[in-house]
């Protein structure tokens, strides 16, 4: 659904074939998907791809937000330290200064009850930007674009160059 999304912006009229009677049945059919980051601090192709797919999906889910009154909760994400080496790892990460403070930061436990709304005996790194939303309701709308054309209960065995594209 969000190839067919941005091929449908780009000007693309897209077929979508779905094989059973409704879209997002299956792994799309999950009532949250998750949008968070793992921080690295190796600066390698990796981090960087990782990291600026992050920053897009932000950007992405808070305009589909205002434009099409999506929703998508961007209540943040506290990654608990369970332990001395992911307290230390996340110290490390803060202590590096390769991510910006917006990004996240380290809070200790009197910040993490407060930013969790709860009592959190540990501290954790806090990426304030991530959230969740609906998999499914982000299918649907993806797939109201009028140059998307969604046909259910069709199964693709093979496809095959035509003249006039694919068949």
């Amino acid at each position: 659904c969000s190839t067919a999304f941005a091929l449908a912006r780009r000007g693309w009229n897209i077929v979508v074939m779905e094989r059973g009677p409704n879209i997002a049945r299956q792994g799309s059919g999950n009532a949250q998907g998750i949008l968070h980051y793992r921080p690295s601090r190796a600066n390698n192709a990796e981090g960087q791809f990782n990291l600026h797919a992050y920053l897009y999906a932000i950007r992405h889910y808070r305009r589909l937000r205002v434009d099409h009154q999506f929703i998508w909760d961007q209540c943040g994400m506290l990654q608990l330290a369970v332990n001395e080496k992911l307290l230390a790892r996340y110290e490390a990460l803060v202590e590096s200064k390769s991510y910006a403070e917006q990004l996240m930061s380290l809070l200790d436990p009197s910040q993490a009850t407060e930013a969790a709304g709860r009592t959190i005996d540990l501290s954790g790194l806090f990426l304030p930007d991530s959230g969740w939303m609906s998999p499914r309701k982000l299918c649907e709308l993806y797939l109201q674009h009028p140059a998307i054309d969604l046909q259910t209960e069709t199964e693709v065995l093979a496809l095959e160059p035509s003249e006039n594209g694919w068949r």
